[in-house]
């Protein structure tokens, strides 16, 4: 029997509570095509000590002690009110660079990668259906990034990735993903990008995307938030 192909879950970001994030994800050890392997970089919690998955590896920042340095790379890639790229994008491209170091020499390992924010619950089967697709398809081989969104780019006053719940990634595109912080943030990559309103996350990501010349797979799974989603036998993601 073929063994399974292992794929890292990275939840990245604020956790908000943790007991239908537990339940959920825990289905996701019980798959019979892939096999799964959790890490969390995410803000100090009492929520952390709660989380019941079988983690490779974690880290919690403390918010207040970091809070002071995003807001100072945020202002410092401004070019003008028009273009700034704001604390939120900066927040989430601090927490990728965080997962980047618990991977240590791990991360060339895996072929595809998916980054997903605590507080949503995905789809397994949607996922996995994508994930076998771009297995067939033969994307791991490709010498280029490459990054699946639900949503793809759009055009709207400059160029915006609108669905930043989740990504999944090959290796050459998580490695980008991972250094977007020292790459915008700290390199100041977009800021003499001459296209308006680099504004927000969405506009950030887009942006850095297209920048960096991945090829973007557009294809949509389903989530729910974990703060509003009641788990019933007639309401249940797998």
């Amino acid at each position: 029997m073929a063994s399974k192909i292992v794929i890292p879950v990275c939840f990245w970001g604020q956790l908000r509570e943790f007991k239908h994030f537990n339940a959920h994800y825990q289905e996701f050890l019980e798959s019979e095509k892939y096999t799964y392997k959790f890490y969390i970089a995410t803000w100090e919690s009492p929520y952390l000590e709660k989380l019941t998955l079988p983690f490779e590896s974690e880290y919690a920042a403390n918010e207040q002690e970091h809070i002071h340095k995003l807001r100072e790379v945020t202002y410092a890639n401004r070019k003008d009110e028009d273009s700034s790229i704001d604390l939120t994008a900066a927040r989430i491209a601090f927490h990728l660079h965080n997962i980047k170091d618990l991977f240590a020499e791990d991360q060339s390992k895996y072929e595809f990668y998916l980054f997903t924010r605590p507080d949503h619950l995905l789809n397994r089967l949607a996922f996995e259906y994508q994930l076998d697709c771009m297995i067939e398809s033969k994307v791991n081989t490709f010498n280029k990034p490459v990054i699946s969104l639900n949503e793809g780019i759009v055009a709207q006053r400059g160029l915006s990735a609108p669905y930043d719940v989740f990504f999944i990634a090959n290796t050459s595109g998580t490695k980008l993903m991972l250094e977007m912080y020292e790459n915008v943030f700290i390199k100041g990559e977009l800021k003499d990008i001459k296209i308006p309103k680099i504004t927000g996350p969405h506009k950030t990501w887009g942006t850095y995307i297209i920048n960096n010349d991945f090829i973007v797979l557009s294809f949509p799974i389903s989530s729910k938030n974990g703060l509003w989603y009641k788990k019933t036998d007639s309401a249940r993601l797998l």
